[in-house]
């Protein structure tokens, strides 16, 4: 990424085991409580505001049992569809796979009938 302000590269990476980020190069993280970062070519430090008010919107979010618990349900309801879908999926494949067997055996069934009338007119001296 570069730096709105300054035009400054950096690169970040997530940390999902801490919910936080780590930075790699072109940002330092501050030694202060709230544990923003500041670009190194940046003088005011946006790009810290904004980092450090992503990493407090997740701390919230993972804190708060009204935010867990809504992530929980949208994440049940997830599920629910995914299975929903499945079934449907299966359902079809089902259907197709009856449609092909059925399809098959009137196929073998016509054909069984073509040689069977080819053996009697062949039989009979009708046809060669």
């Amino acid at each position: 990424m570069t730096c709105p302000s300054c035009g400054q590269e950096f690169v970040i990476d997530s940390d999902p085991q801490n919910a936080s980020y780590v930075y790699i190069s072109g940002i330092t993280a501050s030694a202060s409580a709230s544990a923003s970062a500041t670009c190194d070519g940046d003088e005011y430090g946006d790009v810290g505001d904004i980092l450090n008010a992503e990493q407090t919107l997740l701390e919230q979010q993972r804190k708060d049992p009204i935010s867990r618990v809504s992530r929980q349900a949208w994440q049940q309801e997830r599920v629910q569809i995914q299975h929903s879908y499945m079934d449907a999926l299966q359902a079809v494949t089902a259907a197709h796979s009856k449609a092909d067997y059925d399809n098959n055996a009137a196929l073998r069934q016509a054909n069984r009938r073509k040689r069977e009338t080819h053996a009697q007119l062949v039989q009979d001296g009708r046809y060669r």
